[in-house]
């Protein structure tokens, strides 16, 4: 009877017990639950409750700060630099055939230069970034009679009259045989910017970012025009009409110069398709819109005239929209017990600025400036 009551208390002893351990087992588990509850949600600055987007940005071991070093290859387009047409035949009528002239880019190096830091509070991050980008373009053309060059510019050959009096009654000359022109484009850049890298699925990130851009952009010309004889004849629906060239031994000097300074608000969206093995495929796309003040110049000279002298100034505000876009391939690793983190990318990058270029110091510009081109993009976090 004893053993029986032993037994029986024993029995019941291990059963309370058994209860309690998996009473506290739930417990934990509940506690565990509500802590990964935690990490993926969040109640929002509107007192809403709804899941919280997991940070996408490196996160080395470190005191948070980054550098960025972008070797760039690229190009400009200018709308405006135009400057002369070359007509093939102008003896026996005029002709209405010709090749517009403008100088041609080279492709050339620049950089960007960039500082950010990582914040705690909510996985922001900021940066600023400098880029620093210098394109020279020249064209040389030369022809003979009966082939002619006449410049675009009404201006030019305006300053080949002797006096005001020769001025009034059409004393200047009508075209030459050699022309030149260089052009120059001169941007320094500067970004503010603040953003956060997340998640919204497994393999695609996203950084939205807001911030300020400044830009600094000079647009300069320089050409000359001379050649031609002094007379020449053509037919003019079916009339004879004399024209007169520059003269071999003088030369027209012509020079235009436009500077821009723009600020306003920038805003951008970074996309990152994660693809494995530290590879991704990334596309961003940011806009700005520009309050910019312009500063333009021409300046015109005859070397037969020393005298003579067009100078043309003007200043002017207008808002300029400018896009920047890149897409690529990048590669990036964790290294040194994951206090340093390293990113390495290569893709195409073009930015354009509209209203930006000049059709001549005494006309506002509508044309656009382009640049585009390599990038080469590096990235270390530390």
């Amino acid at each position: 009877m004893n053993a029986r009551k032993t037994i029986s208390a024993t029995l019941v002893a291990f059963a309370v017990s058994a209860s309690a351990f998996a009473g506290s087992d739930l417990d934990t588990r509940v506690h565990e639950l509500e802590k990964k509850v935690d990490m993926m949600s969040t109640t929002t600055a509107a007192g809403t409750f709804g899941p919280k987007t997991a940070s996408a940005r490196a996160e080395p071991n470190g005191k948070g700060w980054f550098l960025t070093f972008d070797v760039l290859y690229w190009q400009s387009k200018v709308e405006g630099v135009q400057y002369a047409a070359s007509v093939p035949n102008f003896s026996n009528s005029v002709s209405f055939a010709n090749t517009v002239r403008e100088p041609k880019f080279d492709w050339t190096f620049a950089f960007k230069a960039g500082l950010g830091y990582n914040f705690f509070h909510d996985g922001w991050d900021a940066k600023a970034e400098y880029t620093y980008f210098r394109n020279d373009a020249n064209d040389r053309f030369s022809t003979t009679l009966p082939a002619v060059i006449f410049p675009l510019n009404e201006n030019v050959l305006s300053v080949t009259a002797a006096t005001t009096a020769a001025l009034e009654a059409g004393a200047t000359a009508d075209f030459a045989t050699s022309s030149y022109a260089h052009a120059r484009v001169n941007l320094n850049d500067l970004i503010l910017d603040l953003g956060r890298a997340f998640f919204v699925s497994k393999d695609l990130s996203l950084r939205p970012s807001v911030g300020l851009k400044a830009t600094w952009l000079t647009l300069t010309t320089s050409s000359r025009w001379s050649g031609g004889g002094v007379a020449f004849a053509a037919t003019v629906f079916g009339t004879s009409v004399d024209f007169d060239g520059m003269g071999d031994s003088h030369t027209v000097y012509g020079s235009q110069s436009q500077k821009l300074f723009g600020l306003g608000p920038r805003g951008a969206i970074d996309t990152k398709w994660h693809l494995g093995n530290d590879f991704s495929v990334y596309g961003n796309l940011s806009g700005a819109l520009l309050f910019g003040y312009f500063k333009t110049e021409e300046i015109l000279t005859y070397s037969a005239v020393p005298t003579n002298l067009l100078s043309v100034n003007n200043r002017f505000h207008r808002l300029v929209p400018t896009v920047d876009f890149e897409l690529g391939l990048m590669y990036e690793k964790y290294m040194m017990c994951d206090t340093q983190h390293f990113a390495i990318s290569l893709g195409y990058e073009t930015q354009y600025f509209w209203q930006a270029s000049y059709l001549g110091a005494n006309t506002i510009g509508i044309g656009g400036v382009g640049m585009y081109g390599v990038a080469l993009d590096l990235r270390w976090d530390f």
